[in-house]
């Protein structure tokens, strides 16, 4: 922008007389520069919560990994009760223990598969606020 010629000098054709600024001063400063930095703030807010949401979400899907493990072995073990139990191996009593125990293993995996899942949501929403900043300094 070019500089305006000085108060009370003369001026050539074409030479700026007046310039005008779109910059608003509050009762703090600058405007832009408060707004420009409010936002930086908040993006850094959005990124370290976005960044821990992550984090939290990749340590869900391998809890979610070795839990659907344990359902399984579990299951497996389950399934070969009735017959140890008509071989007198164990009693019904066992049995419906190990029955109880696979559905308590079944309950914690949905358990932490809508933690995930409340997680998920959670990053989605940190993340929201970054895809609308990139697309406004652009």
């Amino acid at each position: 922008m070019p500089t305006p010629v000085a108060q009370g000098t003369r001026a050539a054709a074409g030479q700026a007389v007046v310039a005008f600024s779109g910059e608003q001063a509050s009762a703090s400063g600058p405007t832009q520069e408060a707004v420009a930095c409010s936002l930086a703030l908040r993006q850094g807010s959005s990124s370290d919560e976005a960044q821990q949401q992550g984090l939290q979400v990749r340590q869900q899907e391998r809890e979610i990994a070795l839990q659907r493990e344990r359902v399984q072995l579990v299951r497996n073990m389950a399934g070969r009760y009735p017959e140890l139990v008509r071989s007198g191996v164990v009693s019904s009593v066992e049995a419906a223990e190990k029955q109880t125990e696979l559905l308590d293993q079944q309950a914690r995996l949905s358990e932490v598969e809508r933690a995930r899942g409340a997680s998920q949501a959670k990053l989605e929403w940190a993340l929201e606020p970054l895809a609308a900043w990139r697309v406004a300094v652009r």
